[in-house]
């Protein structure tokens, strides 16, 4: 699949948005950079990998198509290769020495019946092997069902992390994989008279996983940090006050956490196990993504109105949290004239950050990588 590349640079200082400006940068400090091809293009994950070079997840669609695409880049964002899965959405990445995982919704073209799929590529992003799970695999399921996929973590035994939805209803699923076989070696569902909406990533702890969902019970939502030894039932965890729960990233003690709250972006730390250590607003807005940073601090992104008189379009928000202090180290807004959206930020090696989401340009929705200093901002 061609991807077409428009080059930009967006000036920007801490707190304040103002217009694109053309450039084509092949080696700067900062840049923005948008991939799309016809239809709409829609950035979810990205990851630096050991050499210094990028990963970028997306999904390209165009009527009665979903393709998802992984894009290779330099760290300056120039791309190294593409591939394209089709009848595909993928939502989460991961990667290992040995390849990569993607996990999200396969698409069966002849129901429109979504499946929980796991693809596995090499290291050039050539598809190695998929599972998918789906009514099949549960007696008492209906036909009617759908599998989805939210979350991955190949570290130690391979944990999937997905739901399934029924009639409006939502029951969690969570399941272990032996990648070299390609088999599922076991599954756990979570109902109990609960909707639950699971977070993007899942993670290994001294003996078991930890990972974020949203409950809903009689309408009240809440974030559960979930803690289970691997192959058990949920174990400890209660839930914390908000409405919804984005991601979890650990740090030193334990885990920290970002989704919303009453309309704003909402931050909590929790000790290893889940429990609530401490919570806090960030912004009006909502929060998207939470990683670590080789600071022992978290790159966290959200998203929230522009602050430029007269608009009121989304910008993303790039911030730097001390999980012990809940205070920012900087905060930052970036976008254009349109909607910004989707997207997860990272920490690079060069100590600048990134961001790879969706960004609606002149009236269509294109994946964009914004690259920022060690300030996290943007300027030559």
């Amino acid at each position: 699949m061609r991807i077409l590349i428009i080059f930009m640079l967006l000036a920007i200082g801490i707190s304040c948005t103002s217009s694109f400006t053309d450039i084509l940068p092949e080696e700067t400090d900062a840049y923005v950079k948008y991939f799309g091809d016809t239809g709409e293009a829609f950035g979810l994950d990205i990851k630096q990998l050991p050499d210094g070079n990028l990963l970028l997840l997306g999904v390209i669609k165009i009527p009665d198509t979903t393709t998802t695409v992984l894009i290779k880049t330099d760290v300056f964002g120039n791309i190294l290769w593409t591939q394209s899965y089709n009848n595909f959405e993928g939502r989460t990445l991961q990667v290992d020495d040995a390849g990569y995982f993607i996990m999200g919704d396969g698409i069966n073209t002849e129901t429109s019946r979504l499946t929980m799929k796991l693809l596995v590529t090499d290291t050039n992003g050539q598809e190695q092997s998929s599972i998918e799970i789906g009514a099949s695999n549960f007696p008492d399921a209906s036909s009617t069902s759908d599998f989805h996929g939210t979350a991955f973590n190949v570290s130690g035994e391979a944990v999937g992390l997905g739901y399934i939805e029924e009639n409006g209803r939502k029951d969690e699923l969570r399941v272990g994989y032996d990648i070299p076989t390609s088999t599922i070696t076991w599954m756990i569902t979570s109902s109990g008279g609960s909707d639950f909406m699971p977070g993007r990533t899942i993670h290994p702890s001294a003996n078991g996983h930890v990972w974020t969902t949203t409950q809903s019970i009689n309408s009240s939502d809440g974030i559960l940090v979930q803690f289970a030894q691997i192959n058990q039932a949920l174990g400890n965890s209660g839930i914390i006050s908000g409405d919804t729960g984005k991601d979890l990233t650990p740090v030193p003690g334990g885990f920290a956490g970002i989704g919303i709250q009453a309309g704003n972006i909402f931050f909590y730390t929790t000790d290893e196990i889940g429990n609530k250590v401490k919570e806090g607003i960030l912004e009006t807005g909502t929060g998207q993504s939470v990683t670590s940073t080789s600071e022992g601090f978290v790159v966290a992104l959200g998203l929230v109105q522009s602050d430029q008189e007269g608009r009121t379009d989304t910008d993303f928000l790039l911030m730097k949290v001390n999980t012990a202090s809940f205070s920012l180290s900087f905060a930052t807004r970036l976008g254009g004239s349109g909607d910004e959206a989707d997207g997860a930020a990272i920490q690079l090696t060069d100590g600048g950050y990134a961001i790879f989401g969706t960004s609606d340009f002149q009236g269509t929705k294109s994946m964009v990588l914004i690259k920022t200093n060690k300030a996290g901002n943007l300027s030559l």
